[in-house]
């Protein structure tokens, strides 16, 4: 996280397989309430799926860098939801003020 919160990089990691088809939202603390934010899941990784459902239009958009949310809405609950990833692996996942 920058100083001013207007960049910050998180680090999404699944360590064992998922009962879940879904998991829950994942929340992104630390960012500015009233901020919007451009989200992205930076090469090489992307954002990878573990089962055989395809990305959701919220997941494609995140992988492709294109995701814009404000800020406020990606530290409560209602957060994002990544796909579930295969055990032991990780997405990096990119946050930028607009």
């Amino acid at each position: 996280m920058s100083e001013d919160r207007r960049h910050a990089v998180y680090l999404l990691v699944q360590d064992t397989t998922s009962a879940a088809q879904y998991p829950a939202p994942t929340r992104l603390p630390g960012l500015d309430p009233g901020c919007g934010y451009r989200l992205g899941a930076p090469a090489p990784n992307g954002m990878p799926s573990a089962m055989d459902l395809p990305l959701t239009a919220a997941q494609r958009a995140i992988a492709e860098g294109r995701l814009h949310m404000a800020g406020a809405l990606l530290m409560s609950q209602i957060g994002i939801v990544m796909p579930n990833l295969w055990p032991q692996s990780a997405v990096v996942l990119e946050c930028r003020a607009l």
